[in-house]
Parts: structure tokens; C-alpha cells; sequence
């Protein structure tokens, strides 16, 4: 979530209700205090953020946005988010401007990047003491892009001017955030030459897939369905999968966005029942090819997001999260701690039938993109 794209608005105020991510909330402790007392077990305990998250969503009537609210400045945001965040124990990953400084011409941001607004930001949030789990440098801008691109050269270039300024900023600190990128569609080529030129600069490299076209498209069921169709994807998996093995690098590969249909998705279609055999499927093959982390699009938002919109009342999908949360031990209110497993996919007439999980050292992360 990039400071630039943050809501205008008063963010969280403990007395009122607020409006905030395009959802009202507002705090009861006595609902708290109802769920402290109706779940024991330690299974249960899990659930108790889940559904006083889902209280709270669900908790409607904040007062209308209006214009005469006063525009925050960046830290007073920040300092609000901390707060949405540190209340639900959640981590957070902050998106950095990756075309500061630069000038467009047909396409390409072309100069170096300026990374004043940055650092300063960073050196807040450590003066602050606020634990950030990651810094995503830019977004979609590899490859040929969307809107603007930048060439591989350049983003390796500004990704070490990034790890310098961690260098100074986080001096003495144990435990430092992640430097994640470049954050885009995968294209072989610009890939290939960034992790080269990054080396030890980066510490996940990310991707995000749409791969099953625009969300207008009538025939998302039929692609949905396909087993052939969804194996497509196993190319961008496998070839960056082989990219960082061969290079000297230590990062690891994050989807860092996927929503199966880019768009806000469809309507009966990524709000349905249907869209789990994309989604699991997909979760599956990302493990398969030693994906560490994925990140869905979105908590709320679109027809994709595993709430419904309007209402909060969870979508089919938030239901397979569920489920992987109490399959697999060591699971967490935000991400579901799923080891590295094997996915065992037989297919018979378009049918998967089954996968099978087993357990080793290499942990797989599963987050929701708010």
C-alpha cells in the first residue's frame, strides 16, 4: 500500500466509528470480552481475531466522508495504520514510489530514482519504532510494463541505492524489513537481467499473475474448469523458479498480487464457488515451484475479494483460507503457515481430484492483500 494511495481521511479513532479501506469499523470492547470468553480450546483461540475481525467489519453505520475532513500529511497516516495494524497483530509491507525523479518518454521511465521521499519516510517509521515487515519497491513497472516501465539496468541500479539507504537507516537494528521487487508481470528476459545486476541487494523477488485474462471475458468458467488452462501458468512459476537457482543471489519468489481475473474480477463468478478450483489450484502450483509467499487480491475489494464487498459477509474463497488454517499447524490470524507440500493432482475427464500435503523445512506463506 503506497503512501501516495492511502485514503484522505481521519483513519481510526478508537471513540467513533471511522470509514477507512472503503469499510466502517468501530471498537466494542464488550464484544471482545464476549469472545474472550466463548472460545477455550486452542484451536478456537484462532478463530477468536477471525470473527471479532468479522464483528467489527460487519459493525455497519459509520458517518458519511465528507470533504471538509482535513488532509493528513503521510506520517500521520502512518502513525494511524500502525495503529488499525498493531491492534490486529497483522504485519504490513509499504509500497514505495519507484518513478520519483524520473521523466517519461514513450513509455520508459528513464534517470535515476529519488529516494528523499523515501528515506525520509523509512527514518521516520524507525523513529517511530514501528515494526515493517517489508519495503515493495514499485509496482508493474518491469518488463514492458503497465502505463511505464523501467529498464532491468536501472531498477537493479536504484535497488542498491535502497539497500544502502537500509544500511544507514536500520545500523544496529537485528531484525530489518525485507526489500521486495520489482512487483510486475514476469517477462523472462527483464527478470533474468535484474536478479543478475541486483545480486544480494534484494530479498524477494515478486510477481503478480492475472492469468485468467480480463474479468469481462465470458468464458472465465470454461478457463476455471480447464486443467490444461491453469497448468499455462506453471511456465512463469518454473522459469523464475530456475532464474534464481542459477543465479548468486539469495532472494526468494513472492506472488506478490493475484485475483485470478485482473479488473475486480466477475461478478457470480470470483465470488463463487467456481473460483476455488483456480484458487487452490494456483496455491498448490505456487508451492510446487518453491514459492514462499502469496499474496491474494484482496481482503475487500472487487469481485475477487474474499469479503463481500458491501456487506462483509465472506466470499467461498475466504472459506478454502479457512480451511488451509486449520489443515496445517502453525497457521497465524493473517497468514496461513503452510510448510512446503506436494501437490498430487490426478485429472480425470477435466477433474482434479485430489492434493496431497507433506511437510519439510521450507516454509510457505499465504497473505492477504488489504
Amino acid at each position: 500500500m503506497a503512501p501516495g494511495m492511502l485514503p484522505e481521511i481521519i483513519f481510526f479513532d478508537r471513540s467513533k466509528k471511522v470509514t477507512a479501506f472503503k469499510f466502517p469499523i468501530s471498537i466494542e470492547r464488550h464484544r471482545v470480552k464476549a469472545l474472550s470468553d466463548k472460545f477455550t480450546s486452542r484451536m478456537s483461540l484462532r478463530l477468536q481475531r477471525e470473527e471479532f475481525t468479522l464483528l467489527m467489519l460487519l459493525d455497519l453505520g459509520a458517518p458519511e466522508i465528507v470533504p471538509d475532513y482535513p488532509i493528513l500529511s503521510v506520517d500521520d497516516l502512518a502513525d494511524q495504520i500502525a495503529e488499525v495494524l498493531n491492534f490486529f497483530g497483522a504485519k504490513v509491507i509499504f509500497g514505495l514510489n519507484a518513478l520519483a525523479g524520473r521523466t517519461l518518454q514513450s513509455g520508459s521511465a528513464v534517470g535515476p530514482w529519488n529516494s528523499s521521499n523515501a528515506e525520509s519516510f523509512i527514518c521516520y517509521t524507525v523513529r517511530k519504532n514501528y515494526s515493517i515487515a517489508g519495503w515493495e519497491f514499485g509496482n508493474e513497472l518491469c518488463g514492458s510494463g503497465v502505463g511505464a516501465n523501467v529498464s532491468a539496468d536501472q531498477y537493479a541500479s536504484d535497488i542498491a541505492a535502497l539497500r544502502n539507504i537500509f544500511h544507514d537507516v536500520y545500523r544496529g537494528i537485528r531484525h530489518k524489513p525485507l526489500i521486495i521487487a520489482p512487483g510486475g508481470f514476469y517477462d523472462a528476459n527483464w527478470f533474468q537481467e535484474f536478479v543478475n545486476k541486483s545480486g544480494k541487494s534484494v530479498d524477494v523477488v515478486s510477481h503478480h499473475i492475472y492469468n485468467l485474462g480480463a474479468g469481462v471475458d465470458e468464458h472465465l468458467i470454461e478457463r476455471i474448469l480447464d486443467p490444461s488452462y491453469l497448468d499455462g501458468v506453471a511456465s512463469t512459476f518454473s522459469g523464475l523458479k530456475n532464474i534464481l537457482q542459477k543465479s548468486a543471489t539469495k532472494a526468494k519468489a513472492w506472488v506478490g498480487e493475484a485475483g485470478g481475473a485482473y479488473n475486480n474480477g466477475h461478478h457470480l463468478v470470483s465470488d463463487a464457488f467456481v473460483y476455488s478450483f483456480w484458487y487452490l489450484d494456483q496455491l498448490g502450483m505456487s508451492t510446487v515451484y518453491d514459492t514462499r509467499t502469496y499474496c491474494r487480491q484482496s481482503l475487500v475489494g472487487g469481485n475477487y475479494g474474499l469479503l463481500n464487498t458491501s456487506t462483509f459477509v465472506p466470499n467461498p474463497d475466504y472459506y478454502r483460507y479457512q480451511i488451509l488454517n486449520f489443515i496445517v499447524e502453525g497457521c497465524a490470524a493473517c497468514y496461513c503457515g503452510l510448510s512446503h507440500f506436494s501437490f498430487q493432482v490426478s485429472i480425470l475427464q477435466k477433474n482434479i481430484l485430489c492434493a496431497h500435503f507433506t511437510n519439510s523445512h521450507i516454509p510457505f506463506y499465504h497473505w492477504l492483500r488489504v
